[in-house]
């Protein structure tokens, strides 16, 4: 358990107010160690004291101290507001920093928050230093946000400007109209034992899934502690950025490929933030994943399917339905040619439980064009780019012996047997805590059918989500990480399957909290604050043995005599790509992965 993680359970048991400290937990054998200075938790106030004031409307907005609304025990700032003009954020105005720290010091903020079911209004977490915004994070209004304690971990990547031992102004809190909400345990946080060191690669997934020849990605979206909005994505001191290249080597756009993203009006397209991340992909030698091309859900409103997706408000005949989907794919894929090197063409087409005899859904698509609009999408695509690698991708398909995975095999193969450009299927694992070690054998029986039919799978989607009452939990973690791992064997071991996509970096940014109402989460191998959780040290372990076993050679090893002067390149595939050439400059200029040069495998990186 991290010290984090520790302070989660004992949030209501702090007897401190302004204390450095600095503890140790073991996690599955590693340590994880923070050190991290309060703020604020409230404790040194009598109930009913009048913390601080607001200036903006005068008394509109108060910060009271109370009792917490779920344990009496423990003190808490109650902060309202009254009024739409008023700020709802905490002003720590003046608050000095230990001797010789700095704000440039630390890493991150943190605090917990309580929002009243009463507190339906969209709000933006906060955090303001000298009266310069560091961080902003949206909600919209949704009861899922209410009730509940929650907590906020916020990088303070763009703090590093600020030098001075004491905080002149800095606000802290959500902030929005007629705001009603617990404050709790403000805290800094200035260093951590990660459970892996960005200054050595070997410590990294990356390192060792490039020499597994494994595309090993993460889904970058803009809810991401804002990847993208937040310049993240372009800053070289980005802590997200940094982690995010030096931990994977393959990505994937959350959102920002998808339709309503990509072609917001009609035949006006947008590519901004994929841009971005392509481009740092690139910069970093890290492979590009596409998301998504057609599907149901987050089209946009001049595509007139309605809010799932269903519907033809607009009335298009099958040509022009047709007309449409042909010219967004071939916008989409001509401007990424060459740089994505697999799309996910059609997703989540199939619905076993509609009640349909063939199980597929009656998406827009489907209804106006007929269930060929898959077999079109594929032709599109695949004229836009001969050379990109192109998947159906589906959720629920991943176990043998499933109805939607018996559905998901029979559509792919029956693409593939009327030539259709199919290279495989995307097989999402959005999972519940247990479900892959269960059915390990079914995935390797499932995946072992794919290779007889000549069918790659990619893992594209994965997230192994934890129940509530399980969170911060040690054999949850433990059976979580196994979940990771058995999965991870499967994809080392099974001669179709090149790619294993995580949904997410970090929990604190996963969309399963949201998704369940907070009654699951924590799904991923990092926590909130970027540590490795048990799941990320076993995958490491494995690709480590499978690295051994494979016995590949570093791409830094001195060129030997052995080696001709001249020669061919293959890629493992076979296929040649360049002819007589110098070996030393081939392995120099060559894009990352795996080729054979000179007849010795070689992993240029």
């Amino acid at each position: 358990m991290s010290v984090f993680q520790y302070l989660m359970m004992m949030k209501h048991n702090y007897f401190f107010t302004i204390l450095a400290v600095a503890l140790t937990f073991g996690t599955s054998g590693a340590l994880s160690a923070q050190t991290f200075d309060v703020i604020e938790d409230f404790e040194g106030y009598a109930i009913d004291s009048t913390v601080y004031r607001y200036q903006i409307s005068g008394s509109a907005c108060k910060a009271v101290v109370e009792a917490d609304p779920t344990d009496a025990t423990n003190k808490v700032c109650h902060v309202t507001t009254t009024s739409a003009s008023s700020q709802s954020v905490l002003n720590l105005k003046n608050y000095v920093l230990p001797e010789g720290v700095r704000i440039r010091d630390y890493k991150y903020l943190v605090f917990d928050y309580y929002r009243n079911p009463s507190d339906q209004n969209g709000c933006l977490a906060y955090l303001s230093i000298n009266a310069s915004t560091v961080w902003q994070d949206p909600w919209n209004a949704s009861p899922s946000t209410t009730g509940r304690w929650q907590r906020r971990v916020i990088s303070l990547d763009k703090a590093s400007t600020f030098t001075s031992n004491k905080i002149a102004r800095l606000y802290v809190g959500l902030l929005g109209a007629n705001k009603d909400y617990y404050i709790d345990n403000i805290r800094l946080v200035r260093e951590l034992d990660a459970g892996y060191d960005l200054a050595d690669e070997t410590t990294s997934l990356r390192y060792w899934a490039d020499k597994c020849e494994l595309n090993l990605g993460v889904a970058m979206a803009d809810g991401d502690n804002w990847f993208y909005s937040s310049n993240a994505v372009s800053n070289d001191n980005s802590t997200w950025r940094n982690v995010f290249t030096g931990l994977f080597n393959t990505t994937v756009c959350g959102n920002e490929m998808k339709v309503d993203a990509t072609e917001p009006s009609r035949n006006t397209f947008s590519y901004t933030n994929p841009d971005r991340l392509v481009a740092l992909a690139r910069q970093k030698g890290m492979r590009m994943r596409g998301h998504t091309l057609v599907w149901h859900s987050q089209l946009p409103s001049w595509m007139g399917g309605g809010e799932e997706g269903m519907y033809n408000n607009n009335n298009y005949t099958r040509e022009q339905l047709l007309a449409i989907m042909k010219n967004h794919i071939t916008n989409v894929v001509s401007h990424f040619k060459g740089k994505v090197y697999e799309w996910d063409v059609v997703n989540e087409a199939i619905d076993p439980w509609n009640g349909t005899a063939d199980h597929m859904r009656r998406s827009i698509w489907y209804q106006v064009i007929g269930p060929d609009y898959i077999d079109s999408a594929f032709v599109y695509a695949h004229a836009a780019d001969p050379n990109a690698r192109l998947v159906i991708n589906d959720y629920g398909a991943e176990y043998d012996g499933e109805t939607k995975a018996a559905d998901l095999l029979n559509l792919a193969k029956r693409l593939k047997s009327n030539g259709i450009p199919i290279t495989g299927v995307g097989l999402q694992f959005h999972t519940s805590l247990g479900d892959i070690s269960r059915k390990k054998s079914q995935i390797r029986s499932l995946l072992l059918k794919y290779r007889a039919a000549g069918l790659d799978v990619s893992i594209t989607e994965l997230d192994v989500a934890i129940p509530a009452s399980k969170f911060d939990n040690a054999t949850a973690w433990s059976q979580q990480a196994s979940d990771y791992k058995a999965l991870l064997d499967v994809a080392l071991t099974s001669a179709n399957c090149h790619t294993y996509v995580i949904w997410g970096m970090a929990d604190s940014f996963s969309w399963i909290p949201g998704q369940t109402k907070y009654a699951s989460g924590q799904p991923l191998i990092l926590d909130d604050l970027l540590q490795a959780k048990p799941a990320f040290l076993e995958m490491r372990k494995l690709l480590q043995a499978r690295a051994a076993a494979l016995g590949i050679e570093s791409p830094s090893a001195d060129a030997s005599a052995e080696r001709p002067q001249r020669v061919d390149v293959f890629t493992l595939q076979g296929v040649r790509v360049a002819r007589d050439v110098d070996a030393d400059e081939a392995a120099a200029s060559l894009p990352p992965g795996a080729y054979i040069i000179g007849g010795r495998k070689v992993l240029v990186r």
